[in-house]
């Protein structure tokens, strides 16, 4: 079944670099339906669908990264810990400086 897919994308694809719009394909299988509904749409509403698609990867991928990486942020805590280490080694050489 997957094969018959990537077959009429490679097939939908080479009709429109030779210039054949999808709304002259009448012969699609039913669910590229979608896409030719999306040709009737008003240019600003199909710029707002667009948008708010790549909006949605756009997160998707970054949640999926926060939720591989565990949620914490590696290069924060070691910036902390360099701070904190920075700052007893000053206190410390300022103590032996003044006595």
């Amino acid at each position: 079944m997957r094969g018959t897919h990537s077959n009429v994308f490679a097939w939908l694809i080479l009709q429109v670099l030779k210039g054949i719009t999808t709304a002259n394909c009448a012969y699609l299988p039913t669910k590229m339906a979608g896409l030719l509904r999306f040709s009737s749409l008003a240019p600003k509403t199909k710029n707002v669908v667009v948008a708010g698609g790549l909006t949605v990867f756009v997160f998707g991928v970054y949640f999926y990264t926060m939720r591989a990486v565990g949620g914490t942020d590696e290069l924060q805590v070691a910036i902390d810990k360099f701070e904190d280490l920075k700052s007893k080694q000053e206190a410390d050489t300022g103590m032996g400086s003044k006595a």
